[in-house]
C-alpha cells in the first residue's frame, strides 16, 4: 500500500530555528565539510588511477624480465577460445536457475567478477556446457558499447555453473601450458592494455576477434 504524508501533518514537525547569525555560522560549516569531502574523494579516486597505473607498470616491468627456458607464444597457441551464448530478448525472465554472465560482471578496476546485475534466461533453454564457465576460464568482454570496456577481463576462480552470454568469449588453457592466474595478470599489464587500444585506435569497431587477441604475445616461463 502507498503511504502519504498531507500538508497538515509536515506542517507539525517540529523544527529548531537558530538565530540568523548562528544559522551562517552552521551554513560556512557544512558548506566547508561538504568542500572538504568533494576534495578528499578527488585525491582519492586520483591515487587509485595512479596506483592502477603503477600496479600495470610493475607488470609490464616483471613481464619483460626473460630468463633462460623462457618462451613467447601468441595467446592462440596457449589458450582455446569458446563464444558466448546467443539468446533472444523474448527469453529473458525475473529470475531462474539460468544464469548469464555479461560484460557489466567484470570490473573495468580490479578485472574481477561481481554479481551487482545478473541477467537470467528462461529454463526451458538448454544451455551447451561448453557455454558455462569453468574454474581457471579467462572470462574477456569481445563487444560494448564502449571501448574502455573491450579486452577486459575477469578469472573464474570457482565453478559458478553459470553461463556467458553472446558478447563475451572464455579462453581456456590447453596443454597445461600456462597458469590461468599467470595470463590473467598478463591482462593487467600494460603492454596487454596498449594492445587492445591499438586493435580499435582510429575505428569504429566496437568487437575484437579471437583472430585479433590470438596474435597478442605472451612470455611464458617454465
Amino acid at each position: 500500500m502507498f503511504n502519504s504524508i498531507n500538508k497538515t501533518q509536515i506542517e507539525q514537525i517540529p523544527t529548531p530555528i537558530p538565530p540568523l547569525n548562528q544559522q551562517k555560522q552552521i551554513v560556512q560549516k557544512l558548506d566547508k565539510a561538504f568542500a572538504d569531502i568533494e576534495k578528499l574523494k578527488t585525491n582519492i579516486e586520483k591515487n587509485i588511477k595512479n596506483s592502477q597505473e603503477l600496479f600495470s607498470s610493475k607488470l609490464n616491468e616483471l613481464f619483460s624480465q626473460k630468463a633462460a627456458g623462457w618462451e613467447v607464444k601468441k595467446l592462440g597457441e596457449v589458450c582455446d577460445f569458446v563464444r558466448g551464448l546467443t539468446y533472444k530478448k523474448k527469453d529473458e525472465v525475473d529470475f531462474s536457475n539460468n544464469v548469464i554472465l555479461r560484460a557489466n560482471n567484470i570490473s573495468l578496476e580490479s578485472g574481477t567478477l561481481n554479481f551487482n546485475e545478473m541477467k537470467y534466461i528462461d529454463e526451458n533453454i538448454k544451455i551447451p556446457d561448453s557455454k558455462i564457465v569453468k574454474k581457471d576460464d579467462l572470462i574477456i568482454c569481445t563487444a560494448s558499447g564502449s571501448k574502455k570496456h573491450l579486452g577486459k577481463v575477469a578469472l573464474i576462480d570457482k565453478n559458478y555453473s553459470y553461463a556467458f552470454g553472446g558478447f563475451m568469449g572464455v579462453l581456456r588453457i590447453k596443454n597445461e601450458l600456462a597458469l590461468s592466474k599467470y595470463l590473467w595478470y598478463q591482462t593487467r599489464s600494460l603492454k596487454y592494455l596498449d594492445f587492445i587500444a591499438n586493435l580499435t585506435d582510429g575505428t569504429n569497431i566496437n568487437n575484437l576477434k579471437f583472430s585479433q587477441l590470438s596474435e597478442y604475445k605472451v612470455p611464458i616461463p617454465p
